[in-house]
């Protein structure tokens, strides 16, 4: 699995707002944040969440499997 060219979302990317947590649960652990990566992978870690994940890319969509650990 590798990305598109030029692809516009990849980076780190910092979670500011969820619909089910407020910024306080959201941070509980480090700063909250969304990285995708070029070559088919993508961490991420918020609340008591930290993961990794298996990405495909669509034309206009990213598709992804993902493992890790809630340290609640």
């Amino acid at each position: 699995m590798t990305g598109p060219a030029s692809c516009e979302i990849t980076g780190r990317w910092r979670i500011v707002e969820a619909d089910l947590w407020d910024r306080d649960f959201l941070d509980l652990g480090e700063p909250a944040y969304l990285q995708i990566g070029n070559y088919g992978w993508a961490e991420f870690a918020f609340g008591a969440v930290n993961a990794t994940a298996e990405l495909e890319y669509g034309r206009c969509i990213v598709f992804f499997r993902w493992s890790g650990f809630d340290r609640t």
